[in-house]
């Protein structure tokens, strides 16, 4: 068993944890970590290679960095059957967000009111730095498209009220980023 898999089963949601955390989000469609892999994996959709972006970084922040992203993608292959995708927004996501965190974190402390960034959970941090470089470097989605597909997976990543953070911080980027010129739709992408 490697150094990933043994965290990964440290870290698997009980039953018992899943039961609260489908009432949380008020749905039917909630999913063993196998299965949610396996979906992901199926759909093709900008959603899941951020979901999947998320895990990857996660997991890379998990181990302070001493993976390699190439380590990563074979366990979860050989843990969870998923493949990451091979689409250039994934690549991007995954290497811009490493190669731009201490600029992305400037940036998240300059629009943060009532808040310690030093006492946001990390899961938290990876989502809204995720958020911020999607906004400010790639700048190919909609700004409403960033809130709602972050505050989405804020709820299926984070604590049940760190939507509200998420939404807050993007939101007055959003005010205060006058050149922000989204694009007009986001396309599906392909494995």
């Amino acid at each position: 068993m490697t150094m990933l898999q043994s965290k990964q089963r440290e870290l698997a949601v009980s039953p018992a944890t899943l039961a609260t955390r489908e009432e949380e989000l008020d749905t039917d469609l909630l999913m063993a970590p196998e299965e949610f892999f396996t979906f992901l994996g199926k759909h093709a959709t900008m959603r899941s290679n951020r979901a999947l972006a998320f895990l990857t970084i996660f997991t890379l922040d998990q181990f302070d960095h001493a993976s390699t992203l190439d380590e990563i993608y074979e366990d979860f292959k050989e843990f969870y059957n998923c493949r990451h995708p091979k689409t250039d927004f994934f690549q991007q996501l995954v290497h811009g967000y490493s190669d731009t965190t201490e600029s992305l974190d400037t940036e998240i402390k300059k629009v943060l009111e009532h808040w310690d960034f030093s006492r946001i959970s990390n899961s938290v941090k990876i989502l809204l730095r995720m958020a911020m470089w999607e906004l400010k470097v790639y700048k190919q989605t909609p700004f409403k498209t960033i809130i709602d597909e972050y505050v989405e997976l804020s709820k299926l990543f984070a604590e049940s009220d760190s939507f509200r953070i998420i939404n807050g911080v993007l939101d007055k980027v959003g005010k205060e980023e006058k050149s922000i010129k989204p694009a007009k739709k986001e396309l599906e992408c392909q494995i």
